[in-house]
């Protein structure tokens, strides 16, 4: 059986019969990941806290993609003047699915935004600005190109990461 794979939506509005709505939308290149992996992609919406048994209990994995920036005060801090994007639905919503996706060990990828969920979930602070902290613009830190290696990262030999990647 293929795992079915949760991707929380992403806030958008659109125009609409003469007027705008709010949607979540799943973006296709975590949709097609997903399909290409062997997954169901599903896309999960804000719910309140007692949906979200039920919705653990239909997925097999979770992932939290990118976006805008988690609201400060989730972390005890000031927002500072470069914080935007904020939405007090979604981080409510990922929140919770993080902290309880881990009490019950669904794996789960989180992706730029996603990683900063899960850190502010486990108790873990921001860097509000990165430009301003450490000189880097978005995610062009080398000069290269938004998606250029610009990190390095050290793979413990006995995890299951480094069992997958060999």
């Amino acid at each position: 059986m293929r795992p079915i794979i949760g991707i929380t939506g992403r806030p958008h509005v659109v125009a609409s019969a003469g007027t705008t709505v709010r949607t979540y939308r799943a973006d296709q290149t975590y949709t097609e990941s997903v399909k290409r992996a062997g997954g169901i992609p599903i896309t999960l919406i804000p719910m309140a806290p007692d949906a979200m048994p039920q919705l653990l209990d239909m997925i097999d994995g979770l992932l939290i993609p990118g976006g805008g920036d988690i609201n400060p005060e989730r972390y005890d801090a000031t927002p500072h003047e470069a914080v935007n994007g904020v939405d007090d639905e979604r981080d409510t919503f990922e929140l919770e699915m993080v902290r309880r996706a881990q009490d019950r060990r669904i794996p789960t990828m989180a992706i730029c935004r996603g990683l900063q969920v899960v850190n502010v979930a486990l108790g873990g602070t921001l860097v509000q600005d990165l430009p301003s902290h450490t000189g880097a613009h978005g995610h062009d830190i080398t000069g290269e190109g938004a998606y250029e290696p610009h990190s390095e990262a050290l793979i413990d030999p006995g995890c299951r990461i480094a069992s997958i990647i060999g």
